[in-house]
């Protein structure tokens, strides 16, 4: 027996070796493919066709109609199994048990089953990988036999495969039907007898039953034209396709390019990332280029700006899937560089945008942006660092210091003369509307650009045309700038808002996947000339080049395949429920991902703002605290943090991946992660001198696995006096599993407790003790306290705090065992009490 099976690029190389003698193949999925995900989703076009030629009564919908059809079928097979011991049987026995109800005039015998061949020819579709293979045996002489398990005869079978452009000349035909016996059965093992046993045959198929296993048990070699169920990593991100397919009698040819892709890529067929980019970002950008093209020309645009870097590879998607629409031209912009230059009047607003970033505001990015004296702009904004939380307040400072204002604006205004430069001799300005592409999210570079060009003198309209909107590019739209978004944001009944914040929240999926070797534009100079950084400044690693090649190959199957059918072009650029099924797609992928895709995936990188602080999607630091965390408040945890909480815990095979999945299943977040029975918990930071927090985390905690919890602070501060650490706020018993706590001065960041062990010897507990190395009790109101020298504390600037924990209750009788003199000292004489304390 055979062991493994053959990649078909393998057994086109084994046929032009003159190493196969005889070439047999299934047929569907095989050598021929359908525009929807199952066989019986095309029943709802066939009701379509009856009720359209008046063979239907009106009152059979198109999903009864499929019911029926396929309950006939079912029939016909029970009956065939009665009478001939196996359950093949044709098309004409299983139309005679279509309900004659149902039939708004009597029909001719052959009725339903010509309207179904003509549905079955029109539909299918020719697997290129296949259509070389066959070629390849003619050009040897080697004999072709196609096996298939249908219910259709011989010349059924030959009619439709013949209507979908495949030439039978010289090729033998077999069904089940026709010889009452499946593959399974015997059938493949009497076209191998008859054409002279196994020795040198070659068998073509996808089931991995029928096709590989009885195959290989003859002895046949066998070419597998699908992945395998177990090596799909993105297994999840079919079933919103399958879904919609079973609605509307079709997928757009999804399920085919994906499966016609994947077998064309041999053995990187088998790599998460290639798969990733093939079955979930690959029919997202493939619809998402071709809408673009469409929307701009139905706008009346005569040219596509395809914003860079991402639109680099917009354009060169447009070209595959949809190449006859307006040309594309390639514009250089970055929030970093347009937004600098938007600075009219130097407003908190235009601040805002200008320098708004993933990180907390530093007066050195102030300096970075517009030049100014950086001690100067701290003394203003009030300190070096501006935490996220208050950099609104810094902004309006800045635009309120009338010297730093004019500072800031003169340098926008130099630099937008540069930007200006640029755009006349690069885009089309004075040529209708100006639309720009892009993959998204809030339009704040349309915006910039749009500021730039009136304040130049140029009114013509600006629009956008974005992947996926955010709630600032709504916000935009709303407010009356033309915004456009292919994935739906809300969609029929609000189904798709959780999909589209899901990934909204993690939109560095769809940046990387289309970020090509281009350096990030960082401005421009006197003369217009974009300053880029180095090419391969961005590190496109392995996985990120195999899931953007898959998203090449897929849309180039995929205008091969069926895109040269207005109607399917129809559904791909313009139908929503196509768009929808693409962006669930891809939020089934980011919220419950596949450990293998995780790990890939985990690899890629994100940055700052101008290609600064490159991070690792898998951002490895929050691993540490996975055992502790749960999922309601992991779910929440945003990307300022940590890129990809379900990533991270599903490459590390962490119980929170699970729960997370549940909860993106609809688990109730009470029932998967319940509060804590021990109440409040927090932990706050003092500065020196004071006895009010400066900055506190404080909730009732929620458990993860095993009930523990996961408490964390990161804040700047002015100083650092002490940390209070409540578990809890009733009497109580803890588990400290995991702890650490650094501080941060002028860059540099310095631990100062790692572990239970260092916790326990450098901390005291307050109306509370430890019991061993990990454990202690602790009274209602007591706390642990970390206390910082005065030397060390004084130039702290800002401070993390992360602890995982477990609390239980306990009673008053647990409390006088643990704590007995907690109920004595009150009784005590003065004296008596006084020296206990001392000690």
């Amino acid at each position: 027996m055979v062991n493994s099976s053959l990649s078909l690029p393998d057994a086109i190389a084994a046929v032009e070796a003159s190493q196969v003698r005889l070439l047999t193949s299934d047929v569907f999925d095989t050598v021929v493919c359908r525009a929807a995900a199952q066989p019986r989703d095309l029943f709802r076009a066939l009701a379509r066709r009856l009720r359209d030629h008046g063979w239907l009564i009106d009152r059979v919908d198109d999903y009864s109609f499929a019911i029926g059809r396929r309950q006939a079928e079912r029939l016909a097979r029970e009956v065939a199994m009665v009478a001939c011991g196996r359950p093949e049987c044709t098309l004409e026995e299983i139309w005679e048990r279509m309900p004659a109800i149902w039939w708004a005039k009597p029909p001719q015998p052959t009725t339903g089953i010509d309207a179904e061949l003509a549905i079955e020819g029109e539909s299918l579709r020719l697997h290129p990988g296949v259509a070389h293979l066959f070629a390849a045996a003619r050009g040897r002489d080697v004999p072709i036999v196609l096996v298939s398990d249908t219910y259709l005869s011989v010349e059924q079978l030959r009619f439709v495969l013949e209507a979908a452009g495949l030439d039978l000349t010289g090729i033998e035909v077999v069904t089940s039907s026709s010889r009452r016996r499946s593959k399974l059965d015997g059938l493949l093992q009497e076209v191998f007898d008859a054409r002279g046993g196994t020795d040198g045959a070659l068998h073509v198929g996808d089931n991995p039953i029928a096709d590989v296993e009885v195959a290989q048990r003859a002895g046949v070699r066998v070419c597998h034209v699908d992945v395998p169920e177990g090596d799909d990593a993105v297994a999840s991100a079919h079933a919103p396709w399958q879904r919609l397919s079973s609605a509307v009698g079709s997928d757009g040819g999804r399920s085919a390019a994906v499966r016609e892709t994947l077998v064309a890529g041999g053995d990187l067929a088998f790599d998460p990332s290639y798969q990733f980019g093939v079955g979930v970002a690959g029919p997202i950008m493939a619809g998402f280029a071709g809408w673009v093209s469409a929307t701009a020309e139905q706008l009346g645009a005569r040219t596509i700006h395809c914003l860079l870097r991402e639109g680099g590879r917009i354009a060169e998607l447009i070209d595959i899937v949809r190449p006859d629409g307006p040309p594309r031209v390639l514009v250089h912009a970055s929030r970093w560089a347009i937004m600098r230059a938007a600075v009219i009047d130097g407003t908190p607003m235009e601040l805002e945008r200008a320098l708004a970033r993933r990180a907390d505001l530093r007066a050195e990015h102030v300096t970075d942006a517009f030049g100014c004296d950086t001690a100067q702009v701290a003394r203003v904004i009030g300190a070096s660092v501006v935490p996220r939380t208050d950099r609104m307040a810094a902004y309006t400072a800045l635009a309120t210091d009338e010297s730093l204002r004019a500072q800031i604006v003169a340098a926008s205004t130099a630099q937008r003369r540069n930007v200006m430069a640029y755009l006349t001799r690069t885009m089309r300005l004075d040529d209708g509307p100006l639309v720009l592409c892009d993959i998204g999210w809030g339009g704040t570079i349309q915006e910039g650009l749009t500021a730039i060009v009136r304040d130049a003198g140029i009114d013509n309209e600006v629009i956008g045309l974005y992947a996926l909107l955010s709630p600032p590019g709504e916000n935009r739209a709303g407010g009356g700038a033309r915004l456009f978004g292919y994935l739906p944001t809300i969609g029929a009944a609000g189904v798709s808002t959780p999909y589209a914040e899901e990934v909204i929240r993690h939109p560095e999926f769809l940046e990387r996947i289309n970020t090509p070797a281009i350096g990030t534009l960082l401005e421009f100079a006197s003369d217009g000339t974009p300053i880029t950084r180095a090419d391969d400044h961005d590190v496109i690693g392995p996985s990120l080049r195999a899931a953007q090649q898959g998203v090449l190959d897929f849309c180039t199957t995929l205008a091969d395949l069926v895109l040269g059918d207005p109607a399917h072009r129809d559904e791909w650029f313009h139908d929503q429920r196509f768009a929808a099924a693409a962006l669930e797609s891809l939020a089934s992928i980011i919220s419950a991902p596949d450990p293998r895709l995780a790990a890939a995936l985990g690899t890629w990188q994100h940055d700052d703002v101008a290609g600064t602080a490159a991070e690792a999607l898998s951002n490895a630091s929050f691993q540490r605290w996975l055992p502790y965390a749960n999922a309601v408040d992991a779910a929440e945890i945003t990307m300022h943090h940590v890129f990809w909480v379900p990533g991270v815990a599903s490459a590390a095979g962490s119980a929170l991946a699970h729960q997370l999945a549940a909860l993106a299943d609809g688990a109730h977040p009470d029932v998967l992660c319940p509060p804590s029975a021990t109440g409040t918990a927090r932990i706050a930071v003092f500065e020196p001198g004071s006895s009010l927090a400066a900055a506190q985390t404080e909730l009732v905690p929620r458990l993860g696995t095993a009930g523990w919890m996961l408490l964390q602070l990161n804040t700047p501060i002015a100083g650092l006096r002490s940390v209070r650490i409540d578990a809890g706020d009733a009497d109580l018993l803890v588990d400290i599993g995991d702890v650490r706590i650094t501080v941060g001065a002028d860059g540099d960041e310095t631990t100062l407790f790692d572990g239970v062990g260092a916790l326990q010897a450098g901390t005291q507990w307050v109306h509370g003790r430890w019991l061993d190395a990990s454990r202690a009790v602790v009274c209602a109101g007591g706390h642990l306290l970390v206390d910082v020298p005065a030397a060390r504390g004084r130039t702290v600037q800002s401070v993390s705090v992360s602890i995982g924990l477990r609390t239980w209750l306990i009673d008053e009788q647990m409390r006088s065992q643990l704590m007995p003199c907690w109920r004595s000292w009150g009784s005590l004489p003065r004296r008596v009490l006084r020296r206990l304390v001392r000690r």
